[in-house]
């Protein structure tokens, strides 16, 4: 379907793919904020920001931080459930600290670490 072929009055649901940001989607946007009844999804990894279209939906597959805290067990599974490879590790401020893998976090289990904090792997 063309731009021009869509009747932004007659919209009910939007899914957006691996974007949220209103400069990114630009017309798009525009008929959003004319229709707020839109049922908006949005199927994205990224770190929200300030200008996301909000999802009245939901969001799939939203961006995943692992707490510097969290053990590394526990993120092995973080990042199996969510079907991810990677993700940032954050400090107690929000700070982005590192990034942790699945394949790190497996190296540490089989090394009997899985008790330890992510933040020393």
């Amino acid at each position: 379907m063309r731009r021009k072929d869509v009747d932004p009055a007659a919209l009910t649901r939007v899914i957006l793919c691996d974007v949220r940001q209103k400069e990114r989607i630009g017309v798009v946007a525009e008929w959003l904020e004319a229709n707020p009844d839109v049922e908006v999804w949005a199927y994205d990894h990224h770190p929200d920001t300030e200008s996301d279209v909000e999802a009245r939906g939901g969001i799939v597959g939203s961006y995943v931080e692992i707490p510097a805290s969290t053990s590394v067990e526990e993120a092995k599974a973080v990042l199996n459930t969510r079907r991810v490879n990677a993700a940032p590790v954050v400090g107690p401020e929000g700070r982005m600290m590192g990034i942790v893998s699945r394949q790190i976090l497996d190296a540490a289990l089989q090394h009997g670490l899985g008790g330890r904090p992510v933040s020393t792997t």
